[in-house]
């Protein structure tokens, strides 16, 4: 108990010196096609491991409802509702294991591997709003539909618990590191402890500067070197749901249990009006 102690009062020492000190690098970028993104990629090698945060990055729910500001919050607020009322937990869950995702941007499995290929380790981050049983079997077939191969191994393991915190835990599962009730970078940070890894290089994709330069200061902490992308491709999507559509879905999702995605809730509410 007393060396956990300590560890932790060293790692907040030592990120409140860095807050004054140190400045880790971050780029902003828009695409994959940004010409500041090959100036990242030319100091990959296989002393590299990437970590690029999966939902709300690169990585989006497909019906339009979940692209406009005004109905985002849909499944954020039926998480809160759900946290006391296991009625709403059945509907986050309905609405997790039908729902469909899309890419940000279509080249992503081909930028994944050719980071694999000049030898780099890719992992994704996965922030769930809430515990669902089973779920991490269901994320990794959801990205393996879209193109998307992490690499699956930590030191040839497929799975690795890495810690459990009031019951939610975060593990590695095929090249996914879902974070359970930690922040974005905590679980790999433990993750490092775990399996003993020590990697040269670290390069973080997330859409949120803040995390970013927090993971950044966390890393250099551990005297690994840093670069974090700050990628904004998602503020280019400009999508107007259709109102009667978006109210369509949510009624059916929370009276039963059915989620339609855009085409098939625009072809039944045109059944219904005939």
């Amino acid at each position: 108990m007393k060396n956990k102690l300590k560890t932790i009062l060293f790692f907040s020492i030592a990120l409140i010196f860095s807050d004054i000190y140190a400045k880790p690098d971050i780029t902003q970028i828009h695409s994959l096609q940004s010409k500041y993104l090959k100036k990242i990629t030319d100091v990959i090698d296989k002393d590299t491991i990437v970590l690029i945060t999966i939902d709300d990055n690169f990585v989006l729910p497909k019906a339009a409802m979940f692209n406009h500001k005004l109905h985002n919050n849909f499944i954020t607020n039926l998480v809160r509702k759900a946290e006391k009322n296991p009625h709403y937990l059945t509907i986050v869950t309905n609405w997790y294991a039908q729902r469909k995702i899309k890419l940000v941007e279509d080249g992503w499995p081909e930028f994944i591997e050719s980071l694999k290929e000049k030898g780099a380790t890719v992992y994704g981050i996965c922030v769930m709003p809430i515990a669902l049983k089973n779920i991490e079997q269901h994320r990794l077939s959801e990205l393996k539909q879209l193109g998307i191969n992490f690499s699956e191994k930590i030191n040839d393991k497929k799975v690795v618990d890495i810690k459990d915190v009031r019951g939610w835990k975060s593990m590695f599962y095929h090249g996914i590191i879902f974070t359970g009730r930690l922040n974005k970078i905590q679980p790999f940070i433990d993750l490092i402890k775990v399996t003993n890894i020590d990697p040269k290089k670290i390069v973080i994709f997330d859409n949120n500067r803040r995390d970013l330069t927090y993971m950044g200061k966390s890393m250099m902490v551990f005297n690994m070197w840093f670069y974090g992308v700050d990628y904004q491709a998602i503020s280019k999507i400009k999508v107007k749901p259709d109102l009667n559509i978006v109210k369509f879905q949510q009624k059916q999702l929370i009276y039963q249990g059915k989620w339609y995605e855009d085409d098939v809730a625009k072809t039944m509410l045109l059944e219904k009006n005939k």
